[in-house]
């Protein structure tokens, strides 16, 4: 049994699918003045804008993912696997960071579903949560990755 992914109500209106294409488009806005803001206008590489930069950036990608599980457009284990694995994948980042453990790759997986949000509201309607969960998969190899790489510098 399918869920449901966008409510239109019976007279037509377009309003459900416009409000989910706002969101879509605001997570993108987010992350460019987010961008612009802390490393175009500030000009300097530092610690605090690292900082700044990973906090903001953690923000985003919560509450982004708390909305698509909330309108429907992903599933609960997804979205909250998705999240969770995203999470501890950035708090080893900036333990290893500190612990000057070099990165062979870095995965960037929240650009990939910004993208993905308006391919599964127009083109291919429940294939978000098989996008999330390869980039949880993806995620949990790099916490794996990262966990052995701390315990081994311990």
């Amino acid at each position: 049994m399918m869920e449901e992914k966008i409510r239109i109500p019976e007279n037509g209106s377009s309003i459900p699918v416009l409000h989910h294409f706002a969101k879509s488009i605001q997570y993108i806005h987010a992350e460019f003045v987010r961008f612009v803001y802390l490393r175009l206008l500030t000009g300097k590489d530092s610690n605090q804008g690292s900082f700044s930069d990973t906090v903001t950036d953690q923000v985003v990608v919560t509450f982004s993912t708390i909305t698509l599980i909330h309108s429907g457009n992903a599933g609960i284990w997804p979205g909250s696997l998705y999240l969770f694995f995203y999470a501890i994948v950035v708090f080893f980042g900036m333990v290893r960071n500190a612990m000057a453990i070099p990165y062979s790759c870095l995965v960037r997986p929240r650009f990939i579903i910004y993208a993905w949000i308006a391919i599964d509201l127009y083109l291919w309607p429940g294939t978000l949560n098989l996008l999330l969960w390869i980039m949880t998969f993806l995620l949990g190899a790099k916490m794996l990755s990262g966990f052995i790489q701390i315990r081994r510098r311990m």
